[in-house]
């Protein structure tokens, strides 16, 4: 090989070669940092395409989770105050039906009737002051909530839960008297219907709940898939990258040791001019 001093080839290969470890070190400790694999477009257009489409899907699922739970407490919140609804009705039947006793009298049955009056106003207070989240359930004002359990649009994704008017109710019912026999078989067929409806209304919501359960079960499924597939793509192998950073600083120092070396080999031209 001819020995020239313009232009140093091995010099040149070496730097070369130095830059191209240099990059590969770079990206090693970039991924070594992050956790990810997949740092930018750079890396991997398409891969960051999907993941990033797989992150809209993992973080939208999240939340519908946290939407259908919160239709689930939604719903036991008026489960729970329809109970009691149930049982203040039960109690103000039985005054009905006491009532309808001949052993008593209209004074006996005024104070009968002063029971189920306090009871019906009761069953109307729930009415007016049961909520969720600042959201009147039992009032009337709604006749239904829509939950969202899915990561896109579309009414395929909502639930209906459907309300009950606990406020006509208690007004309905106070307006209804025990003072007679006549009135008390009369607030007793008017309970009796009422009750029926409100079963209804019972069994719907506890079959919502019931599929809202089932609902989240199975977005916590497809979360953990969808999170398991984001994985493969964008994280990154740290058993590989640690091996690859290793590499690297050994392919670096031999690099810089090379560099130096054809940096040096231009000084032996001078010899020749002694």
């Amino acid at each position: 090989m001819a020995m020239v001093i313009n232009t140093n080839m091995a010099a040149i290969n070496a730097t070369r070669i130095l830059d191209k470890t240099t990059v590969e070190q770079s990206t090693s400790m970039e991924r070594l940092t992050s956790g990810l694999e997949i740092n930018g477009a750079k890396d991997n257009a398409a891969g960051l395409a999907i993941a990033t489409g797989m992150t809209s899907q993992i973080r939208g699922t999240d939340q519908a989770i946290r939407n259908a739970n919160d239709g689930i407490s939604l719903a036991q919140t008026m489960d729970g105050s329809m109970e009691e609804v149930v049982n203040m009705m039960q109690r103000m039947r039985e005054l009905g039906v006491q009532a309808l006793n001949g052993t008593y009298s209209d004074e006996n049955r005024a104070q009968m009737n002063t029971e189920y009056s306090q009871l019906a106003a009761e069953i109307k207070r729930v009415g007016e002051t049961t909520s969720f989240n600042d959201k009147n359930l039992l009032n009337g004002s709604a006749t239904q909530f829509s939950v969202h359990v899915g990561w896109q649009v579309g009414s395929a994704n909502q639930v209906k839960l459907s309300t009950y008017d606990a406020l006509t109710l208690g007004s309905d019912l106070g307006g209804l008297t025990i003072s007679t026999a006549t009135a008390a078989s009369t607030a007793i067929t008017s309970i009796d219907t009422k009750l029926g409806s409100i079963n209804e209304f019972r069994a719907k919501w506890g079959a919502v709940q019931n599929r809202l359960e089932s609902t989240v079960s199975n977005l916590a499924n497809v979360n953990e898939n969808m999170n398991a597939a984001r994985s493969r793509i964008q994280d990154a192998d740290f058993a590989k990258e640690s091996a690859n950073l290793a590499r690297t600083q050994v392919l670096q120092q031999a690099g810089m040791s090379m560099l130096s070396q054809a940096n040096s080999n231009s000084q032996n031209v001078l010899s020749l001019l002694r």
